[in-house]
């Protein structure tokens, strides 16, 4: 049962709508059958709608929206971006739980370290 005083439910995540692209051909296709898009609309209004800048909007952040569109035009694009809205808080994707990652040392190629040939013995 919910409190009167509770505040309202957000609505779930759509991650397949979060990272539509104007620059993807089937997600323009879309977003016109749906009606989001007018072809007949204006140039402000498309910006608008298809990258979320505003004519107000300073140049770096739409230059940041639309870098956003085109990372995801690409099916790996919108995966990636699907994997980092979903990825909880904590450490990089690339740091194993609590354990840090040792830097490479400069100048010193992956064999030189050990790698195959030193655990097959031959150093």
């Amino acid at each position: 049962m919910s409190s009167p005083m509770a505040p309202p439910a957000a609505p779930p995540r759509d991650p397949i709508k979060e990272t539509m692209s104007p620059l993807n051909g089937p997600d323009t296709a879309l977003r016109v059958k749906s009606g989001e898009v007018n072809p007949n609309g204006t140039f402000g209004e498309f910006m608008e709608s298809s990258f979320g800048i505003k004519w107000e909007d300073p140049m770096q952040v739409a230059m940041e929206k639309m870098k956003g569109a085109a990372g995801n035009a690409t099916a790996m694009g919108k995966s990636k971006s699907m994997a980092a809205g979903a990825r909880p808080p904590g450490p990089p994707a690339n740091q194993v739980s609590g354990m840090p990652q040792r830097p490479q040392p400069a100048g010193r190629p992956m064999a030189a370290q050990g790698g195959l040939e030193s655990l097959m013995g031959g150093r």
